[in-house]
């Protein structure tokens, strides 16, 4: 019994050397194995599953200033003083003229028609006006005066028809200008600060704001 003891116990203690590598070559899967095939194992870090959000700078405020009256060569000037500047956009309009009122014989069918109306026209004590073909108000027209301001058309017409001019009436005409209009799109410090030097030599301009 006793001799029974000591061999189970001796076959333990070999069973356990063996197991722990002491005895033989190690086998790929034991602990000791695996902790040797681990390279810097202080550096392993634990990595989230989530994906980092990258932070995307505040775009900077645009302004937009609209620069009016300009001549050709004025508003030439300044979109070219200003495409120099990174993130600065221009656009050039033609300025939109206020219109004209006409004080005019219209509708005249032939060139000789319209000369039989200048000639009445003196009887009645008119004598300033000119014949002016293919017009949008017919083929012939007899002017006689153009203004901007509708009162001033209106006492002009009263004036005909006081001398007994009753043919004559009062024809609005939208006419070409020679003036531009320029935008300008920026970062809105930015065109604050270089704007004044801008509109130095533009005296003539007037400034005003505009949707970005």
């Amino acid at each position: 019994m006793r001799i029974t003891f000591w061999l189970l116990l001796l076959a333990n203690l070999l069973l356990y050397i063996w197991a722990q590598g002491y005895i033989g070559p190690q086998e790929a899967g034991r602990e000791p194995e695996r902790l040797s095939r681990q390279i810097t194992p202080e550096k392993l870090r634990i990595v989230s599953d989530s994906t980092p959000v990258a932070v995307v700078a505040d775009k900077p405020a645009i302004a937009c200033k609209r620069i009016e009256g300009l001549l050709a060569d004025e508003a030439k000037s300044l979109t070219d003083a200003v495409h120099v500047r990174g993130g600065w956009e221009t656009q050039t309009l033609p300025l939109a003229a206020a219109p004209m009122h006409w004080v005019a014989i219209i509708d005249l069918p032939s060139s000789a028609l319209a000369e039989k109306k200048k000639m009445e026209l003196r009887l009645f004590g008119v004598t300033e006006s000119e014949i002016v073909p293919g017009t949008v108000a017919g083929s012939f027209a007899v002017s006689l005066g153009q203004f901007r301001e509708p009162q001033r058309a209106q006492a002009f017409l009263q004036g005909l028809i006081a001398k007994g001019v009753r043919s004559a009436k009062i024809v609005q005409r939208d006419m070409p200008s020679d003036k531009f209009v320029v935008e300008l799109r920026a970062p809105a410090d930015q065109l604050a600060a270089t704007l004044p030097g801008l509109s130095t030599a533009l005296p003539g301009a007037v400034t005003q704001d505009c949707a970005p």
